[in-house]
């Protein structure tokens, strides 16, 4: 399914509910058609984060959280929205989020698109109910069958595989360690427009990272995401991804050459 999207020659083409490993490769699939096609027709495809002030582009998650046998309760804190292991996925992600950035957000064009007040998630840890202006949104929240949690800050220069190894990792850790969730929902206000004391009534204290370099510092420093996915696999992810930063930033390069690298990469 696909759709026009807000900006000049923008759209938005959404893959099936899979499973991850499934998911993940549908979408490979899904991007190197598009580029496919439009090359076919003498135009060139980007996933680009943001290459003017009009518009960006993002590659949403959306995760669905269901026991494999069985039912799940109702969560104690939540028990209108949420099962227990949506409530305690959702304060896995909102505890690890910011470590996992460096997957879905992996180069330093990716932050130009992650701002407050443009609808790409803004730059607060929180979540809301089909609040565009939250990192991670519960959709569809009436639903049992089809609620769905759509994680906001990713966008298409991201890897699809350490993204999905990144947020259920993250999720996972929570069902796991039954992590409480310390934050209420945004309301209609975007975090970023609530004032420092209101933000701390909801439990929103932290910002995610706002550049590359602190986001590889707050994944190296997580070592219960470490664990889960590897610490030698996290070490190696950092060490390439500086490779990546090098070659799609050299430092003094002329701004129209680095931005037309990244359309020709991505």
């Amino acid at each position: 399914m696909f759709h026009s999207e807000s900006a000049p020659g923008q759209y938005e083409v959404v893959t099936g509910p899979l499973p991850p490993l499934e998911a993940a490769d549908a979408l490979v699939h899904t991007r190197e058609t598009i580029y496919n096609i439009a090359r076919k027709h003498g135009l060139r495809a980007t996933l680009a984060p943001r290459l003017h002030i009009d518009g960006g582009s993002g590659a949403h998650t959306h995760i669905s959280v269901h026991p494999t046998t069985g039912s799940s309760l109702p969560s104690r804190s939540y028990p209108s929205l949420l099962t227990a292991h949506e409530y305690h996925f959702l304060a896995g992600l909102m505890t690890h989020i910011s470590s996992v950035v460096a997957f879905t957000l992996p180069l330093p064009q990716s932050y130009a698109r992650m701002q407050d007040g443009i609808w790409s998630g803004g730059t607060w840890v929180c979540w809301g109910i089909d609040h565009r202006e939250a990192p991670v949104r519960l959709a569809n929240p009436s639903s049992p069958h089809s609620r769905n949690f759509e994680i906001r800050s990713v966008d298409g220069t991201a890897n699809p595989y350490f993204v999905l190894s990144g947020l259920l990792s993250a999720g996972i850790i929570g069902i796991r360690d039954e992590l409480a969730l310390e934050m209420e929902r945004c309301g209609e206000r975007a975090a970023a427009k609530m004032s420092e004391a209101e933000r701390a009534e909801k439990g929103i204290t932290k910002q995610l990272p706002l550049d590359l370099e602190s986001a590889r510092r707050c994944l190296l420093e997580d070592h219960k995401i470490g664990e889960f996915i590897g610490e030698d696999v996290v070490k190696k992810f950092v060490v390439v991804n500086k490779t990546l930063e090098r070659f799609m930033q050299p430092e003094d390069e002329d701004e129209v050459v680095t931005i037309a690298r990244l359309v020709e990469t991505y």
